[in-house]
């Protein structure tokens, strides 16, 4: 495992409790909230004079509110729009900062150890032995880690990307990538590559999925802002 044993029981436990909150969220608000939280914005349709289940008053409305005045709205949204993409950049930008140095300052503490013992951190084998059982697991683990994000991109299809955090994919993707790069940094030899070819796999394919599910979300974003300005 090209020396990253303690790191990969670390992710493991890490992403294990995660999913376990994110499962417990999710049954816990199917249970307070059994509505729908966009069935509550859905817009109104006005009283009709002429019905006889109308419930129009002499206070209703006749017509449907229009905005005074189509090119401020329209300003209005760009600027509410800017606001809150440099927010939002702004404070992805300093949580990717802290992950950064967080993981910088477990390097440190990490060599500080080894150095203080009078050891060095072991190099890679040249004979990395290929046990089928860690093998076996190790695809199996890679074809999960993939199939997990085709459930996510058929149902952004219907949600439209609604309420999907873009910083979780964002993070995971540089998570993935930083982890490709730790087993090739250590060794490029064949039987290096070989031995965690499954690792490799799973984490390369699934940024591919990761940056579709972001050109997902950028595409709805950009529909969805069409939408309001030509309503």
């Amino acid at each position: 495992m090209a020396g990253l044993i303690p790191t990969v029981i670390i992710i493991a436990v890490y992403y294990t409790i995660c999913d376990i909150i994110l499962l417990f969220q999710i049954y816990y608000y199917r249970w307070t909230h059994p509505v729908h939280p966009a069935a509550l914005f859905l817009p109104r349709p006005p009283p009709h004079v002429n019905d006889p289940n109308s419930t129009a008053d002499e206070h209703s409305p006749l017509l449907r509110d229009q905005p005074a005045n189509n090119s401020a709205s329209v300003q209005t949204v760009e600027n509410n729009a800017h606001d809150t993409f440099s927010r939002r950049a702004l404070r992805y930008a300093l949580l990717f900062g802290f992950v950064i140095g967080t993981g910088v300052v477990a390097w440190a503490i990490n060599r500080f150890a080894h150095s203080k013992n009078g050891s060095e951190p072991l190099p890679p084998r040249d004979d990395e032995v290929l046990e089928w059982r860690s093998q076996l697991l190790g695809y199996a683990s890679a074809i999960l880690y993939i199939g997990s994000r085709i459930p996510q991109i058929l149902k952004n299809r219907e949600t439209k990307c609604e309420g999907l955090s873009l910083a979780l994919f964002m993070f995971t993707i540089t998570g993935n990538l930083t982890y490709v790069l730790s087993i090739c940094v250590v060794s490029l030899s064949s039987q290096h590559i070989l031995a965690n070819a499954s690792w490799l796999a799973g984490s390369t394919l699934t940024v591919f999925l990761d940056i579709f599910v972001l050109s997902q979300f950028y595409y709805y974003q950009g529909v969805s802002k069409t939408l309001e300005v030509r309503a």
